[in-house]
């Protein structure tokens, strides 16, 4: 063809066309680059878990840009997956673990590879025993009641706990959970002793998780009495004065 068409056309005169006149030449085009399709390998190695474990473990393959290609699911090792990536001549392959048996964590190793297309990737997945659960902590609600007069009372708090007496005691009220910032307690008097009328203080008080929500924290009460009447003492006696009359 002519030299001019074959430099215009993106190809290459390798050499004058033999037994020809004029500009012609032997004119040599690159190869298109492949477009359609990508592969890829999946490989699953196992640490400290039995080997069967990698024919367990569900993955999925994204697809970037995703309007190249959707996602591709599987299970366990697999090798020339193909994946079909449209007119995309490049495209990157990014794996993640989606089902994995109990007990078992599984990361990427290879989590994304960067390909053209006709190209194969290898992506890969490592198994381990999945790190024991952190067990749950707590931190404890002691109260302190001062109730000399033996006056009735209950405390509760905004969990359901509760705390009847009518003494002065010290105890544990209850153990909340290491997330539970604070509790609001209530406290009132249930029943008076004779001839008195009692209160309990605080009636109402929020207490504050101690410092990492572990430990523990006191909070005090003092019940207060006051006299509502005299009372009668069984061995009084009336005594009247009787005049009398001297003979």
């Amino acid at each position: 063809m002519p030299s001019s068409d074959c430099i215009a056309g993106g190809g290459q005169c390798l050499y004058p066309a033999i037994g020809v006149g004029g500009d012609i030449c032997c004119c040599q085009f690159p190869s298109p680059s492949p477009v359609g399709y990508v592969y890829a390998n999946v490989q699953i190695f196992t640490n400290n878990v039995p080997s069967s474990v990698a024919n367990q473990v569900g993955w999925q393959i994204n697809i970037s840009p995703s309007s190249c290609g959707s996602p591709v699911s599987g299970t366990g090792p697999q090798s020339g997956i193909q994946i079909n990536i449209g007119n995309c001549t490049q495209v990157t392959l990014t794996i993640q673990a989606t089902s994995v048996p109990s007990g078992v964590s599984c990361t990427p190793i290879t989590a994304s590879a960067t390909v053209n297309a006709g190209q194969t990737a290898v992506l890969a997945l490592s198994c381990s025993p999945a790190p024991s659960p952190t067990p749950q902590q707590y931190w404890t609600l002691n109260v302190n009641i001062n109730d000399p007069y033996g006056a009735g009372y209950i405390i509760t708090d905004n969990y359901g706990n509760s705390l009847q007496a009518a003494r002065s005691l010290t105890t544990s009220f209850a153990n909340y959970p290491s997330n539970v910032s604070s509790v609001t307690l209530n406290a009132k008097i249930q029943f008076n002793p004779s001839n008195m009328q009692c209160s309990i203080n605080p009636s109402t008080v929020t207490v504050n998780a101690p410092s990492g929500g572990t430990g523990s924290v006191t909070q005090n009460f003092t019940v207060s009495c006051t006299q509502t009447s005299t009372p009668v003492s069984p061995y009084s006696v009336d005594v009247k004065l009787v005049n009398v009359d001297s003979y």
